[in-house]
């Protein structure tokens, strides 16, 4: 591309919308003119959506690989600082497929660069025609893929009060070795980690491996959107007395995989 752009999925922008009532805002995903400090102060909670480009493996100790491409090393200066810095300030921090890969390396996590080349691993990459091309329907790139089980007594379990959920799938990288904070609160059916969050937080930090699914389709992102929020509320509410205190980064969409 001859021009920088930078993108945030309408399906993102419309789930923080719709299911929560919070106004979306965009941050620039470029470390030179983004304050995370400010940027922190302003808002009630950040999302880290999924994205097209991977997480470069530098920062989990890996050689890049040409066929592993796109990466994006703005985003990730940003995001993985954002996520620490959530944690230690007590923002809430929702992410969203990359951005569980973003939370697992920002606390000394590793990535496997191709999670389908793990024998016994499915293809976790969206759906492609025989051709190669990705598929052209939202309603099957975006369906369910598989299911993931919840850790037993575990946050997620909690707030969806089920065991088992499915998800879309739409990644290409996979958690591989958690970092040291990091909890796995759930397994997808071939041993993939599905969602993870960060422990000894002062408030909730959660991630979840798929995308937010198409309008009408269940109740689970309201679960997952709407428990968030609560938190960010919750947190703006009890600030409020002494001063003050969403982003969101497509298939060819933003919203892909991440």
């Amino acid at each position: 591309n001859k021009f920088a752009a930078q993108l945030v999925g309408e399906r993102n922008r419309r789930a923080v919308v719709e299911v929560i009532g919070a106004l979306p805002l965009m941050f620039a995903g470029t470390p030179d003119i983004t304050d995370i400090g400010a940027l922190l102060e302003t808002v009630d909670g950040v999302v880290l959506t999924g994205a097209r480009a991977n997480v470069h493996p530098s920062r989990f100790g890996v050689e890049p690989h040409p066929r592993h491409e796109p990466y994006d090393t703005c985003r990730d200066d940003v995001a993985l600082a954002v996520a620490e810095a959530c944690v230690t300030r007590g923002v809430p921090l929702f992410g969203i497929c990359r951005g569980l890969q973003e939370m697992n390396v920002a606390f000394g996590g590793s990535l496997h660069p191709e999670i389908r080349e793990i024998a016994g691993r499915m293809n976790h990459r969206m759906p492609r025609l025989e051709t190669g091309e990705v598929h052209p329907c939202p309603l099957v790139v975006f369906a369910d893929r598989h299911e993931v089980t919840l850790v037993p007594g575990g946050v997620f379990a909690g707030i969806l009060g089920c065991k088992r959920i499915w998800v879309n799938s739409l990644h290409g990288q996979g958690s591989w070795r958690p970092g040291v904070r990091v909890l796995v609160e759930g397994i997808a059916e071939d041993g993939t980690i599905g969602a993870i969050r960060i422990a000894d937080a002062p408030t909730t930090m959660v991630q979840s491996l798929g995308q937010p699914p198409l309008a009408g389709s269940g109740q689970l992102a309201e679960h997952y959107f709407a428990a968030v929020y609560d938190k960010a509320s919750g947190l703006a509410s009890a600030l409020a007395a002494t001063a003050g205190l969403l982003d969101l980064g497509e298939p060819e969409d933003p919203d892909d995989e991440g």
